[in-house]
């Protein structure tokens, strides 16, 4: 049964580093035998089809696939799409006074971190940003902006021991439109 995943490239065409081209991301992807590939601006955000798998399994074959295409390793992280429905569903501080979607950041995990080290997180009291880990994601909410943050990606995958990419609010909604957009494309009746 084909399913709508999501991936998440780690990394790539960051300040001149590990440059990939979303043509050539959307042919490699076909070329692993992914369908309606479609991709998100140029930081390795991928919608596809393909057959129901675990997502560690699809994580593994894109890492490879990019590495045999491009030369170079790159971690990436997959979701479902109705894993994604419910990250954007939690509404993670949005009862924030003035919230602000512009602030809002989702950190996706490669795995579950252990409950004991979620639970040793603390914010700092001199801050004014905030977060909160659910299940394989961060929230973090950024009231001055996520550029002079200390909850950027490297704190939480020091601290969590688990590799992660960050994505602002608006590319998490368009993501998850895309998504939709696939779901919708594979449930139109065939035409004759």
């Amino acid at each position: 049964m084909q399913q709508v995943y999501l991936s998440f490239l780690r990394g790539v065409n960051v300040g001149g580093h590990k440059k990939i081209n979303m043509k050539d991301l959307r042919s490699a992807y076909q070329a692993a035998g992914f369908e309606n590939v479609m991709t998100y601006i140029q930081s390795g955000n991928v919608v596809f089809t393909y057959n129901e798998v675990e997502e560690k399994c699809l994580q593994e074959t894109i890492e490879q696939t990019i590495l045999n295409k491009f030369n170079f390793e790159v971690e990436v992280i997959v979701r479902k799409f109705g894993d994604m429905e419910n990250i954007l569903a939690r509404h993670a501080f949005y009862e924030t006074e003035n919230f602000d979607p512009k602030k809002l950041y989702v950190a996706l995990l490669q795995g579950e971190p252990e409950r004991s080290i979620v639970d040793s997180l603390t914010t700092s009291s001199s801050s004014k940003d905030k977060f909160l880990v659910f299940n394989k994601e961060v929230y973090i909410y950024c009231e001055g902006g996520f550029g002079k943050t200390q909850y950027n990606n490297q704190y939480f995958e020091k601290k969590l021991g688990i590799v992660s990419t960050i994505r602002n609010w608006n590319t998490m909604e368009a993501m998850l439109q895309m998504g939709t957009e696939v779901k919708n494309k594979g449930n139109e009746p065939e035409v004759h």
